[in-house]
């Protein structure tokens, strides 16, 4: 109902625009803050050789570390949601990560015989990642309300965060654990993100004037309502949900993967297929093959996008509003062979491995901005950090939550007790196809959002017109009384 949206406006009004030397300092410091959160998350990924003995955890428990987390992600993400829309966004931002990098560094303190209390530092820990994804997302959609063409390329810097933050992040532990113990790279992210939020203190500024409001649990519900009716909207969710089961669970055991499969050949094939290569060779090229691909993927992929969604270049002829999520249709249709066949590619060349790699990356890059873009164009901005954080929660939820430990439990149950390196690669292999292959239905739920999202891209226009005109209405009335009293005086 639009009384209410109205009545949203007025908790969270824009206030006139930054500087634009502001707006890419305010960008690029939120995306190296996720950059850093995004790191602390799956350096568990490049240390689960180290971890899994020291805890004496299988497949399964080690699984369960990702999904924990996820939970507990869900929880902060529902509290940014509703707080997000009518508080101080920098404030916010700013306190969860604060509160994250004091966790951090006590989970790095976790004795052999406590795997529990490891497990639940892990988990409450997602404050920072849960928020700087909450609340940065719609501060980056105030930031540039008015211009949609820069607004997708700052979302886009913005999301470079993930692939730069979980390749950078595996990588870098995995190579620091070679030389120290494993605890030490769950220390480095705090000291990171301290800096990081220094600066954003000093620079950043939050773009809404807010006013003081009470918070009711009508609010949240008509929040609710509003935002899951928007049918393309909906689709996004299940669309995000299941991109991220399917490229978690392969980021999450990946560095497993490469050590199993370089063990049970040891003694065959592996100066044939690995090339003399040693694991950290082959991790490090791995690292840097996703990350480049994911920059570059992501900016390939909002370049076109736009370029489709402004009929410019190639595409004079066929322009569309359509086009970012017919985009993430065809990269996530593409990519579907080769993220099933990658693990599999182990065991014939790692330069394949390399280039099996690097295109599951470069094609759906672009799907996490493609998702944040669609909720700025069918979400009024009184309910962005709301559309948001629910986008996160539930895709999390259902798609990086229960993904690692799904494989986990089928790589367990395939292997049985068998402690052989080829079985366990195998297995694991095997299970991986699970996931791996749901970029098919992907596709099919991301062409499905854009059959909805003209018509309701439409209706938002009309409806954030109707509440501009309302602040604006708003604020005259102000000036009027301020200018009546002055006279009076």
């Amino acid at each position: 109902p639009l009384d209410s949206r109205v009545h949203a406006s007025c908790l969270g009004v824009l206030m006139d625009s930054q500087p634009r030397w502001r707006k890419i300092v305010s960008v690029s410091l939120f995306a190296l803050l996720a950059t850093v959160n995004v790191a602390d998350r799956f350096c568990i990924a490049g240390i689960l050789p180290q971890v899994q003995p020291y805890y004496d955890i299988n497949d399964s428990q080690a699984g369960l570390l990702q999904t924990v987390f996820i939970l507990a992600y869900v929880v902060f993400s529902l509290l940014a949601t509703f707080i997000g829309d009518r508080f101080n966004r920098k404030l916010i931002l700013v306190m969860a990560n604060v509160s994250w990098t004091l966790l951090m560094i006590a989970s790095s303190f976790i004795p052999a015989n406590m795997f529990w209390l490891f497990l639940l530092l892990r988990s409450l820990s997602a404050c920072g990642n849960a928020i700087s994804f909450g609340v940065a997302v719609p501060m980056i959609g105030d930031l540039y309300q008015n211009d949609s063409s820069s607004r997708g390329y700052a979302l886009m810097a913005f999301y470079w965060s993930l692939p730069v933050g979980s390749s950078g992040g595996i990588l870098v532990a995995s190579v620091i654990s070679q030389y120290v113990d494993w605890e030490w790279v769950l220390r480095l992210w705090p000291a990171l993100s301290t800096l990081l939020l220094i600066l954003i203190y000093i620079f950043v500024q939050d773009s809404r004037k807010v006013e003081a409001s009470r918070l009711t649990l009508r609010d949240v519900w008509e929040d609710l309502k509003i935002v899951f009716q928007v049918k393309s909207f909906v689709l996004t969710i299940i669309g995000q949900a299941l991109n991220d089961m399917c490229i978690v669970s392969q980021v999450w055991w990946k560095t497993l993967l490469v050590e199993e499969a370089m063990e049970f050949q040891s003694n065959t094939t592996a100066e044939q297929v690995f090339h003399g290569q040693s694991f950290d060779v082959v991790q490090t090229y791995l690292g840097i093959v996703v990350v480049l691909c994911g920059v570059f993927g992501s900016l390939f992929a909002i370049w076109i996008s736009q370029s489709w969604k402004d009929g410019r270049h190639i595409f004079s002829r066929v322009q569309t509003s359509l086009a970012f999520p017919l985009v993430a249709t065809i990269g996530s249709l593409i990519a579907v062979p080769t993220m099933v066949w990658m693990p599999y590619s182990m065991t014939i060349d790692v330069w394949l491995v390399y280039f099996l790699n690097g295109f599951d990356q470069f094609m759906p890059a672009g799907n996490n901005v493609i998702a944040a873009e669609i909720v700025m164009e069918v979400i009024p901005p009184s309910r962005r950090a709301t559309a948001t954080s629910m986008l996160y929660v539930i895709a999390y939820l259902i798609g990086d939550c229960p993904g690692p430990y799904i494989v986990g439990a089928i790589s367990d149950a395939l292997r049985a007790s068998s402690d052989d390196a080829e079985v366990r690669f195998y297995s694991l292999t095997h299970a991986l196809f699970v996931t791996s292959s749901l970029f098919l239905p992907t596709a099919i739920v991301f062409a499905a959002a854009a059959y909805f999202l003209k018509r309701e891209r439409i209706a938002t226009n009309e409806d954030t017109n109707r509440l501009q005109l309302y602040d604006d209405q708003l604020q005259a009335e102000s000036d009027e009384s301020t200018a009546g009293f002055d006279a009076k005086l």
